[in-house]
């Protein structure tokens, strides 16, 4: 009489072959960073604002419209092309 012997189980933790894909620590620290990434921008972009118009208010409400327009806009394509990925 035959003997149906099933095959070793084989914890995939154990395991020493390549698995395609990503692990999940990897994927859940990439999720993480993508999920905060864009919080941190817009609190950086609302930090140099704020900055900036405080300075312009103080130097005899003189604000620097060029300069201001110039950091906001290089704010703004940093943080859309961080959104986009």
């Amino acid at each position: 009489m035959p003997r149906h012997d099933r095959p070793p189980v084989v914890d995939s933790c154990d395991s020493t072959e390549n698995r395609s894909g990503v692990s999940l620590h990897v994927y859940l620290t990439r999720l993480i960073w993508l999920s905060v990434l864009p919080v941190v921008l817009l609190a950086a972009y609302l930090a140099i604002d704020h900055v900036l118009i405080q300075q312009g208010e103080r130097i005899d409400g003189h604000l620097y419209p060029e300069a201001l327009e110039s950091v906001r806009q290089a704010l703004q394509e940093l943080a859309e092309r961080e959104s986009g990925d």
